[in-house]
């Protein structure tokens, strides 16, 4: 049974492990969970259906696994980052 990684969310599962991310609902709803749930690494997860068999075993075979969760806490900072009006004020 595929476990979530760190940075991983139902969407990098559903294009790991189906081939797609269209399986996203499908993975979502057989674990009880909704597509945007925060699922702690470690989580096992079912994969219920194998959509794109070529995607599947192109991360297997490079040992691939998509991760597009973003860390805010690491989010990137100061001037070069900032906007008028939003986060950088001009008095």
């Amino acid at each position: 049974m595929p476990v979530i990684k760190e940075r991983q969310t139902i969407t990098d599962l559903a294009v790991q492990y189906a081939g797609d991310a269209s399986a996203a609902p499908d993975i979502a709803l057989a674990n009880g969970l909704s597509i945007t749930s925060d699922v702690m690494p470690g989580t096992e997860i079912i994969i219920p259906n194998v959509v794109n068999q070529e995607a599947v075993l192109f991360f297997k075979i490079n040992k691939q696994a998509p991760a597009m969760k973003t860390d805010k806490a690491n989010k990137p900072g100061g001037i070069g980052y900032m906007q008028v009006g939003t986060d950088f004020k001009v008095s």
